[in-house]
């Protein structure tokens, strides 16, 4: 998924799926040298899960 699709199918806004992705643990695929950022859905819910489960470490 794209940043924008990322955002609305976890309905957030951009700016908190860019935050998100400062952690070095969000799962992503980075292609172009960086230019393009795609993230998969399954390992996406996988993360969430992860950070729900230990809200109080974040």
């Amino acid at each position: 998924m794209t940043i924008a699709t990322t955002a609305k199918f976890l309905g957030i806004s951009r700016d908190l799926v860019n935050q998100l992705l400062q952690d070095p643990g969000c799962p992503r695929m980075v292609f172009n040298n960086g230019g393009t950022i795609r993230i998969p859905q399954d390992l996406l819910l996988d993360y969430v899960k992860g950070r729900s489960l230990n809200w109080y470490k974040y």
